[in-house]
């Protein structure tokens, strides 16, 4: 299962437009993953939600599809590329709080900053431990 963010009028980058149930034209699959060789897409509703401000950066009101296609290439977790694609169901786009981007942030952060400080400021934050 993979999960796509689109306008509002089911377009996307360079408005590409979806239809529900219909698989988009097939493509190259060579390239970078934010080339014209690719379809983007997530592994899960959050990162979708969580990564759009850096990736596709669709304003509110935007939707989220269930989707459907074969990952050719991954970026490492982060979105993952397919040659075509099809949208399935509509899903609510559920609330992410502040609490759950820092979170998210701060375990980003752990995974490529190792100072020891950092890391156990974080881990404390994380944990609830300490949250100053």
């Amino acid at each position: 299962m993979l999960y796509k963010i689109t306008c509002p009028d089911l377009t996307t980058y360079q408005r590409f437009r979806y239809e529900p149930g219909v698989w988009t034209p097939t493509l190259s699959g060579t390239g970078d993953l934010c080339g014209p060789g690719w379809y983007h897409a997530y592994t899960h509703p959050g990162l979708a939600l969580l990564l759009n401000p850096i990736h596709g950066n669709y304003l509110m009101p935007f939707r989220l599809w269930e989707a459907e296609g074969l990952i050719g290439l991954n970026d490492r977790g982060l979105k993952v590329g397919t040659t075509r694609l099809r949208l399935g169901r509509e899903l609510a786009i559920p609330l992410v709080t502040i609490e759950q981007r820092v979170h998210f942030a701060l375990l980003a952060a752990l995974a490529v900053y190792p100072a020891p400080a950092f890391g156990r400021w974080a881990k404390n934050w994380l944990s609830r431990a300490n949250r100053t």
